[in-house]
């Protein structure tokens, strides 16, 4: 079968790049002809400039902005080298892992040449019109003509549809075949054309009220392939400040999806305790972040690199908590409200893994892997068979 996949590709984001990526693979493995389809929204497309810049809107009349505006006006002269590295390694990344090479950009007229029997909408908040700009009827496969449309576990930002969308968002997954919700818990197979979504369980809710329509479960896309599976994109490339390989030093690892002061505090209090240096990942190069452990140029590769090399990684990302336990390695999750993360640790029963300060790290305990990767595989192997029953 030949399939398209319909996602945030371009995001220069390790977990939106990183869940397209296993997706295909995973469809790849199934036996089928998939391709990420170059798609790009417009307003996904302007996150990532490749020049730092303040934006210059009517916002900025605003007293209460400043403070954002001089902050962006800094990041883009002070932290611009290190996004350069950070975003040629993505540009790489999506080019040659995720498009195969072919730079073509599709438009939304475009889609009737590319001859696919299925499309796969998601992973990723492609419903999110706080992202999009607008609900994106691309997103929704409203280009399709006899194609089967699928949503694998697309969702939402806020976890709610707003009522002032409500109707046009039901009229729009009038054109999606298959459905699935993602949330760790039990999964069970549903009659009746399934929708399968990424979201909390309000939002769940609220789609079968408005749809008549039933919700099951899926895992992240990463989660759908195994340690081995990466291999492929993995680089020991990457010199840590002293000039060794991750493989040569023995570090913790923290990696900051947004700055907070509660992973530093936990990063530091867990690397004195082992004994370790630490290195760090942000997303920009800012002077408050700018000593020698501290970076903010890795790609994708470099990425998964650190986290596999790590004696302890300290995160507050989901797809930073996902790849710790599919390299077994030992973690902290550190945050105080975060839904996603708290359906997998539970799912896993690995829930003292969730701290939100640094006072509540004490005795360093370890993970028995052995009953986690069971768990995990049992719902890996429910999504996969989903997927293998709406590809035929």
């Amino acid at each position: 079968m030949k399939v398209g996949i319909l996602t945030f590709h371009n995001a220069h984001n390790y977990g939106a790049s990183l869940q397209a990526y296993a997706l295909k693979m995973c469809i790849q493995q199934m036996g089928h002809d998939v391709t990420i389809v170059n798609y790009r929204n417009p307003k996904i497309e302007g996150q990532y400039p490749q020049k730092l810049r303040p934006k210059f809107t009517k916002k900025i009349l605003n007293p209460k902005n400043w403070k954002q505006f001089v902050y962006d006006t800094i990041r883009g002269i002070y932290g611009q080298k290190a996004w350069n590295r950070q975003w040629k390694a993505f540009d790489q990344f999506i080019t040659e892992e995720l498009l195969d090479n072919d730079r073509r950009l599709i438009g939304v007229d475009g889609f009737e040449c590319l001859h696919k029997d299925a499309y796969i909408l998601g992973s990723d908040q492609i419903w999110s019109s706080f992202l999009t700009g607008k609900l994106d009827p691309v997103y929704f496969g409203e280009f399709k003509k006899k194609e089967r449309i699928i949503s694998y576990a697309a969702s939402l930002a806020n976890g709610k549809i707003a009522e002032s969308e409500e109707a046009a968002f039901v009229k729009l997954l009038n054109n999606v075949s298959i459905l699935m919700k993602f949330v760790y818990g039990r999964s069970k197979y549903l009659t009746g054309g399934d929708l399968y979504i990424e979201m909390e369980e309000k939002l769940a809710e609220q789609l079968r009220q408005l749809t008549g329509r039933e919700v099951s479960t899926v895992v992240d896309p990463t989660l759908l392939l195994k340690a081995a599976d990466y291999e492929k994109i993995m680089t020991t490339e990457r010199k840590l400040p002293d000039g060794k390989l991750p493989t040569e030093e023995k570090y913790v690892f923290a990696y900051f999806v947004v700055e907070e002061k509660a992973v530093e505090e936990c990063a530091k209090k867990v690397a004195r305790k082992l004994g370790l240096q630490l290195i760090e990942l942000h997303y920009y190069h800012m002077p408050e972040n700018s000593e020698a452990n501290q970076f903010a140029d890795f790609g994708p590769a470099d990425f998964l690199a650190y986290i596999k090399n790590a004696e302890m990684v300290i995160t507050n990302s989901f797809h930073g908590t996902v790849f710790s336990v599919i390299y077994r390695r030992p973690f902290y999750s550190v945050y105080k409200k975060n839904g996603r993360v708290d359906n997998l640790l539970k799912f896993l029963q690995i829930s003292e893994k969730h701290v939100s300060s640094a006072e509540e790290i004490d005795e360093i305990t370890e993970i028995d892997y052995e009953d986690v990767h069971k768990r995990l595989a049992e719902y890996r192997e429910s999504s996969l068979q989903f997927l293998r029953e709406n590809l035929k």
